[in-house]
């Protein structure tokens, strides 16, 4: 592994477990165990970091999207029953992931929003776009309202997540993903005897 790699993968590490915000340069040399010099050989502030997860393309939509195409390569061939299975499955291998946690916080933040030039409708349109094409290859009747539902669902699931894994807190939701997931088909159970 490359110095650089790990100077950025203890950052994303860093940020994952205190916040961005809180987060010192002096606690991504500690976890990363590089000296000052070595951190800004590579790096000029956190803010280069995070500009760079914005440059992998991590936030939700592409991050969606690596890890169908890393998991399942053929999605674009399956049949819209599979796909509806994996955009509920694949929530929770993204959200273990810590590079999550930091998108999460970016994308809930404004002004961390603004100060990477990051278009948050933008990411969330995209997300839509991919609810709404499933939910019309099912067949159901408004499959924007669907979409927006499912986005809306989904947003509470990962406040939750960030809630656990940022802060520690035990954070309560009587609905899990198979719940929303079995109320969907409940809603349209045509679609779903294919």
């Amino acid at each position: 592994m490359s110095t650089k790699t790990k100077i950025f993968d203890a950052a994303i590490e860093t940020f994952a477990e205190k916040g961005y915000d809180i987060t010192t340069v002096e606690d991504i040399l500690k976890k990363a165990e590089v000296s000052r010099r070595t951190f800004y050989k590579y790096y000029r502030s956190k803010k280069e970091i995070l500009l760079q997860l914005k440059e992998e393309n991590i936030y939700e939509d592409s991050f969606i999207k690596s890890a169908i195409n890393k998991l399942f390569p053929n999605f674009d061939n399956m049949s819209s029953l599979a796909k509806f299975e994996i955009i509920f499955e694949i929530r929770d291998y993204i959200i273990d992931q810590d590079k999550f946690s930091i998108v999460y916080q970016g994308l809930s933040k404004p002004e961390m929003c603004k100060e990477v030039n990051l278009d948050i409708l933008s990411v969330q349109n995209k997300s839509l776009e991919l609810y709404k094409s499933i939910y019309q290859e099912l067949g159901f009747e408004n499959p924007t309202k669907m979409a927006k539902i499912t986005s809306v669902f989904f947003e509470g699931y990962y406040i939750k997540k960030h809630l656990e894994n940022v802060f520690n807190i035990d954070f309560k939701l009587d609905t899990t993903l198979s719940d929303f997931k079995n109320l969907i088909i409940s809603l349209n159970p045509e679609a779903f005897k294919k």
